[in-house]
């Protein structure tokens, strides 16, 4: 290990730590568009439910609740498959796993900005 190679080298020469880089990329992408999408989600509905109160509050936390009942690595895995396919972008599985991530994780941290916002 040396200050010009964080990771090393491998045995043809090449720094380990840009091919980490490299190879990460996507997942660190699909991790940080689901959790800016997810947050969004979240604290807008967490807030008008905190704040209106009343129907509008026993409305969307049923609708939370309801999101949260599904199993999310079965359904990930479900919708993932059945519209994987339709996309013909390269990269249309991570779109497609970015909005099946965000569309099922939201649901706790809502309930969680409704509390703090009441």
């Amino acid at each position: 290990m040396s200050v010009e190679n964080l990771l090393d080298t491998d045995a043809g020469g090449r720094d380990n730590f840009s091919r980490l880089l490299y190879a990460g990329r996507i997942s660190l992408a699909i991790g940080f568009t689901s959790t800016i999408g997810m947050l969004l989600i979240d604290i807008s509905i967490g807030v008008i439910s905190g704040y209106f109160g009343e129907i509008i509050d026993t409305l969307l936390m049923r609708v939370t609740e309801f999101v949260m009942l599904f199993p999310f690595l079965i359904f990930a895995i479900v919708l993932n498959a059945a519209l994987g396919d339709k996309i013909k972008n390269p990269y249309g599985s991570a779109i497609i796993l970015v909005f099946v991530i965000i569309i099922l994780s939201w649901g706790g941290i809502a309930r969680l900005v409704r509390g703090k916002v009441l």
